[in-house]
């Protein structure tokens, strides 16, 4: 059900402005080599947990946008790629 609201989403009139906004907050937050004290308090910032330098991360906060970037990426992904989602759950690669 949540892919089909998904769906309806990006291909309104604004669904890519959704995407591009998700897109964004990934690459320039999550995704980031910059790291501010306020970027790190409210954000899991995924390079600098990987190597060490932003240690609190152990946040209910932390915590949910941590789940939520990796749902939306799984979802954005089941929605551009949909043979895919079926090929990783049952094992056989389709052929195309």
């Amino acid at each position: 059900m949540k892919d089909k609201v998904l769906i309806m989403i990006l291909l309104s009139e604004n669904g890519w402005y959704a995407f591009r906004h998700a897109a964004d907050y990934i690459v320039k937050v999550i995704l980031t080599n910059a790291m501010t004290d306020d970027l790190a308090a409210h954000n899991p910032l995924r390079n600098k947990i990987c190597h060490g330098a932003q240690t609190e991360y152990g946040t209910v906060e932390h915590s949910l946008k941590a789940i939520l970037v990796t749902d939306i990426v799984i979802r954005f992904g089941a929605v551009i790629f949909p043979g895919k989602a079926e090929e990783a759950r049952d094992g056989e690669p389709q052929v195309v």
